[in-house]
């Protein structure tokens, strides 16, 4: 094939355009372009090549991968240009901007385009201005960008958006201007190349579709060719319609058009030739370059006059050769070259008529990293053993030299993720270490001085030693599925399959019982909720999970509308379980009523509800607000009694008596299992249904859309558009006025005081919050584990789960949790992390018991929790895997339901030392753990019995604990005098060891769900910038969640919300909730800090904004939170001066301040944690965004 070049117009002083002889032919030309796709031969793609008048016959010149795919490119500077993406038949990621040598064949990378938030709809370039440009519709703010590209670096910048249309094909005629096709109406526009703005020319006349395609000039004779929607033709630029040649054969699409062409004075030198570049020796940084001067003019006489050779090193001129002789072999060397990477040489011949066209090499020049090792080979020694062996790489990634005689290896173990060598030399490994039968794979990776070269995988083979019978086996995974040969020995074609919706169903049992206006049944109801399901040992309960129906059961009690209902629910039972469900439901409640319910379980349950009454905590949320929407479950419907349920004292001590009566015995026969309001739910899994209602869904609005007449069409467009200036128009200042706002000065200026007050008590210290309680006792032990070691974190976890749900030595954990609710208004086990206000790098790590209880029976709430600390009964083995299949589901469904908390978490996680940790005691690392212990528990429950009584023995230990107390003095009093028996129980042995080290990793994990929606997360940290943390970012927080992220992301974008989060500690994040989109998300994230660096707002705004943020710490707290608040404080260090400081930059925060903290979101956007939460056909669609894509649960 002719090497086809760029062609320069030098135009000198003192010379006219008419000077230039232009040679317009009429004959056929040939046409280049990129075949994404054909009708007939479905699996060609790459470069072809048709004639302008032949176009229904197209030849593959340069085949490529068809799992990449131009979707853009245009001829530049002597090399073919084009964006690739990454397809798996169904999906486009973008993946990558690669320039090709049209002679060879021979592509290279140019820009790693992974992550770009769009693809190129077509690319152009401008011989004027020696600009490539492109244009790329940006869904995120529904506009089509003018981007120009940078040939060297691929590096994009906008020149301009040209609208909310989509515009499908862009070509620049030789004089500059530039043309583009828009989708919408099917239209020619002149686009100016300076600012984008778009002016239309008039209709083409044929439909315009959304397929990639391609316009581009013949510049000799400045006819404008267009590759459409099985189109081929020629367009007036003057009118803009269009005429067809001929369609293009197969019905194929083709992009990144290019038609050769000599537009030059045929006067001027012709090209060099003979380039040859030559890098360093031993990657010295210099080249090498020689070449033969032209001895003959554009046209082809012979050359008279040669002035100048001009020799550019990627876009900058770095030498000229003046007065060089004619067809005489030249050289010259390059050491000017400051780093290593790879060059682009070009180099043109000048005379005083013109010059020539380009000649462009490129090459790597430098040092480089190793090539991935070659012809990789795996096979097992025996049981333990297997045998790596490969070949050493010769060159670099890039083509360049490396140091060979350093060369070492890098070889990683899959899946376990084991480094098995880190610097091992020669071809040849043997791994020893194999303990487990799996499918294994190894990662070999060469490594130089220089760096790390690519990675290389293995094939994947089943090793290890035999497994021992009897062996048990869920198989939960693919992996174990596939250790085994499913044969099928009767050759009847039925043979085993991994079913991986089995134990994923869903069933409830449903009544609806008479009328929320019986004040009695309101609460009793919730009585029978306790007593029946929800408390462990419950009866429906252990019958469902006897029999193995769910590994969650559970009851559900809505009694805040006219006509309740009350539901048993079996979470992730089997395909088939339906009918036993109803069964044992109904058997478990006719026991019940013959029986009689434990009177102790009912006591227990309305002492639960009445503590929950009397203290009326509602966390965060005000006590008036909360009471009235509790007083609209009877005002709605009697408006004669709006307090009917909130004055219920004299209700829960008549349920007391009706205890010892019948009542809730006549309550489950006549109003459950006499009912005849009923339903029973069943929700049945369905692998790919999400994707296949996603196809039916798109498939019915192309035909909508196809349905629709021109003026159906215009309507629909109008009214969008329509909703999209009302989403962004402004309230008027008119409006604004109305609403009473409040100003600065009438914010409170001192900061709330932390009630902290240390005192003595035995070996240790007790830390008490001096706050009104009405008779509560909010008592708090907390052990300090800094020290335990990371592989117990997980342990951790199942610990602060486990504890309070086993039976102890002295009582079943049914008969606990009753006395536990009897005598407290609870106790709960938990682990938390606080960050060292003093030095963000550190954190200290608890474990915490807390209680809440009347100021009397605080003696047997200390003694509960010493029970279940030292008396539990770790071994029913029973009992703990009940346990644990509830925790896994409750947490299956939280991780989904709530997976902005997940992603957030996750990606803090890959940053953040304290966040890695709680990931393995309470997030997605410690999920795993626990659904890998569960499916595995007969293999491994002795290790986990023995480990989380290694590690409570541990803990439970004087030097390491602190007591907490928030009430009155009077109530300190009780507590510290029930503690000193707690206290001298614990073990006096100094077990101090060395704080474990994290390890956080930058996974950037995809995580898929069958979700329609994603959870979109980017997390960083500011202070590693060395960005200081200011009361300002409360402000911004307030701000980007009510201006900036609720704008774009919510209101234009679809998501149910968005929020944002700045911690003292400098971690940060951005994430979506409920949210359809992904790259979208992610382009709106990036465009902040500059959104930041121009935002504009009044006095007035900034005020709101203001008070948003101060009201987030001013407001009323109950007394539990306001200890938790100050015992916060005192475990990290954080003194009231450093809170009345961050209190004043709230205050005092102006425009200017938000300016500035663009600084701390780039930082936060710069370091790169990346992780989503979503739908698996949205993810993969953005595979190329992730490191690790995989199933969430």
């Amino acid at each position: 094939m002719r090497k086809e070049k760029l062609f320069h117009l030098l135009v000198l002083l003192g010379f006219t355009l008419l000077s230039m002889t232009i040679s317009a032919q009429t004959d056929s030309r040939d046409v280049y372009g990129w075949l994404r796709y054909d009708d007939y031969n479905q699996d060609e793609y790459g470069i072809c090549k048709f004639k302008t008048d032949a176009a229904d016959d197209i030849q593959l010149v340069w085949p490529y991968d068809q799992a990449r795919v131009a979707c853009a490119g245009a001829f530049a500077e002597g090399f073919y240009y084009v964006y690739l993406y990454e397809t798996d038949g169904y999906n486009a990621t973008p993946y990558s901007f690669n320039r090709i040598d049209l002679s060879t064949g021979e592509s290279t990378q140019v820009a790693d385009y992974r992550g770009m938030p769009f693809l190129f709809q077509d690319m152009t370039y401008d011989y004027s201005t020696q600009t490539m440009y492109a244009i790329g519709y940006d869904e995120s703010v529904y506009t089509t960008l003018l981007l120009k590209v940078n040939l060297t670096t691929g590096e994009t910048t906008i020149a301009g958006e040209i609208g909310e249309s989509k515009y499908v094909a862009l070509a620049c005629s030789y004089e500059g201007q530039l043309y583009a096709i828009d989708v919408d109406y099917g239209d020619l526009w002149s686009i100016d190349k300076f600012t984008g703005a778009a002016t239309d020319i008039g209709y083409t006349g044929e439909r315009v579709s959304e397929d990639l395609q391609s316009m581009e000039f013949d510049h000799e004779t400045n006819t404008l060719y267009w590759a459409g929607y099985n189109f081929w033709g020629t367009i007036d630029t003057s009118t803009g319609a269009a005429e067809g040649i001929s369609k293009l054969g197969n019905y194929a699409q083709v992009v990144g058009l290019y038609i050769p062409f000599k537009k030059t004075n045929p006067n001027a030198p012709a090209e060099i030739s003979d380039l040859q570049i030559t890098p360093g020796a031993n990657g010295e940084l210099s080249a090498e370059l020689s070449w033969t001067n032209p001895s003959l003019t554009f046209g082809g006489n012979k050359l008279t006059n040669l002035t100048k050779i001009e020799i550019y090193r990627n876009e900058q001129l770095v030498h000229e050769i003046t007065n060089p002789t004619i067809g005489e072999k030249s050289n010259w060397q390059d050491t000017g070259i400051q780093q290593n990477g790879s060059v682009v040489y070009r180099i043109t011949a000048i005379n005083n008529e013109g010059t020539s066209s380009t000649t462009a090499q490129a090459i790597f020049i430098g040092r480089d990293v190793p090539a991935a090792p070659s012809q990789l080979s795996l096979i097992a020694l025996d049981e333990n053993r297997a045998k790596i062996t490969w070949t050493t790489p010769q060159s670099g990634a890039n083509g360049g030299w490396i140091d060979a005689s350093a060369l070492t290896y890098k070889i990683t173990r899959l899946p376990d993720s084991i480094v098995v060598a880190e610097t091992t030399t020669g071809n040849e490994y043997i791994d020893n270490s194999i303990t487990k039968l799996n499918i294994y794979s190894y990662q070999i990776q060469a490594i130089t001085l220089d760096g790390a070269g690519p990675t290389a995988t293995t094939d994947r083979l089943v090793m290890g030693p035999a497994l021992t019978v009897p062996y048990r086996c869920n198989f939960a995974t693919d992996d174990q599925f596939a250790l085994w040969n499913v044969i099928d020995a009767n050759n009847d074609e039925y043979t085993w399959k991994r079913e991986t919706t089995l134990a994923a169903a869903y069933y409830s049992y449903n009544v609806s019982i008479c009328s929320s206006l019986d004040r009695q049944l309101y609460i009793a109801l919730q009585v029978l909720d306790y007593a029946l399901c929800s408390a462990p040992g419950a009866p429906v309960k252990v019958a469902l999970m006897e029999k193995g129906i769910g590994e969650d059961v559970y009851s559900v009690c809505e009694n805040g509308i006219l006509q309740p209902y009350f539901s048993f629910v079996a979470k992730n039972a089997g395909l088939s379980d339906q009918k036993a469900f109803v069964e044992t439901v109904e058997q478990a409640l006719r026991e019940q009523v013959k029986n009689g319910i434990d009177k102790n379980a009912l006591l227990a349950a309305i002492n639960c509800y009445e503590f929950k009454y009397k203290e009326a905590d509602f966390g965060a949320y005000p006590k008036g607000l909360m009471y009235g929407l509790q007083a609209l479950d009877s005002w709605l419907y009697d408006d004669k009694a709006p307090f009917m349920h909130i004055e219920a004292n004299e209700t829960f001590d008549a349920l007391k008596k009706l205890v010892q009566t019948d009542y809730f015995e006549q309550l489950v026969e006549n109003q459950i299992l006499n009912n005849t309001h009923k339903s029973i739910v069943s929700l049945l899994p369905e692998k790919g249904m999400e994707s296949r209602e996603s196809e039916k869904l798109k498939e019915m609005l192309a035909k909508k859309k196809d349905s629709l007449s021109a003026e159906e069409l215009q309507a629909v467009i109008a009214e969008t558009k329509a909703l999209k200036a009302y989403q962004e128009e402004e309230s008027s200042p008119e409006d604004l006025a109305k609403i009473p706002v409040l100003k600065r000065e009438d914010l409170g200026k001192e900061a709330h005081p932390f009630l902290n007050e240390k005192e003595p008590f035995e070996n240790t210290i007790l830390l008490s919050h001096p706050i009104f309680t009405n008779g509560v006792s909010y008592l708090h032990i907390v052990f300090k584990i800094r020290d335990i070691k990371k592989e117990q974190l997980p342990y951790l976890g199942l610990l602060k789960n486990v504890l309070g749900l086993l039976s102890t030595e002295k009582r079943s954990y049914g008969e606990l949790f009753n006395e536990i609710n009897l005598q407290t208004g609870g106790i709960i086990f938990d682990a938390a992390t606080y960050t060292d206000a003093k030095d963000y790098s550190k954190f200290e790590l608890t474990f915490e018991a807390r209680a809440k209880v009347l100021y009397g029976n605080t003696p047997k709430a200390v003694d509960l929790i010493r029970e279940i600390l030292t008396q539990s009964v770790f071994e029913d083995e029973k009992r703990l895997k009940e346990i644990l299949g509830e925790v896994k589901a409750r947490l299956q469904a939280q991780m989904t339901s709530a997976g902005h908390s997940t992603a957030s978490l996750r990606a803090l996680s890959y940053i953040s030392e304290s966040a890695w940790a709680s990931d393995r005691f309470s997030g997605l690392g410690f999920f795993r753990f626990l659904t890998d212990l569960y499916n595995h528990f007969d293999e491994r429950k002795a290790e986990c019995i023995r480990e989380m009584k290694t590690l409570l023995s541990f803990i439970l230990n004087g030097n390491r604990v602190l007591y907490d107390y928030t009430g009155t003095e009077e109530g300190k009093k009780l507590f510290m005098e029930a503690l000193l028996p707690f206290h001298k129980g614990l073990s006096a042995e100094n077990n101090v060891q060395e704080a474990f080290r994290a390890d956080p990793v930058k996974k950037q994990e995809g995580l898929c769900t069958s979700a329609g929606v994603q959870y979109v997360c980017r997390a960083g940290d500011f202070r590693k910038a060395g960005l200081p943390y200011t009361g300002a970012l409360r402000v911004l927080r307030i701000m980007m969640g009510y201006d900036y992220l609720w704008i774009r992301v919510r209101v234009k974008g679809g998501a149910y919300g968005c929020m944002s989060n700045f911690t003292k500690s400098g971690l940060s994040y951005f994430v979506s909730y409920r949210d359809p989109n992904l790259e979208k998300t992610v382009a709106v994230y990036e465009k902040a800090p500059a959104y930041l660096r121009e935002f504009a707002a009044d006095e007035e705004i900034m005020t709101k904004y203001v008070i948003g943020a101060i009201s987030e710490k001013d407001t009323p707290l109950p007394p539990s939170a306001q200890g938790s608040r100050s015992f916060g404080a005192y475990m990290s260090g954080y003194s009231f001066a450093e809170e009345q400081q961050e209190r004043d930059e709230i205050l005092s925060c102006q425009v200017a301040d938000i300016h500035a903290l663009s600084a701390q979101v780039a930082a936060m956007l710069e370091t790169g944690a990346f992780c989503v939460v979503g739908n698996e056909d949205k993810i993969k669609e953005q595979a190329g965004s992730f490191l690790c894509v995989e199933t969430l649960v």
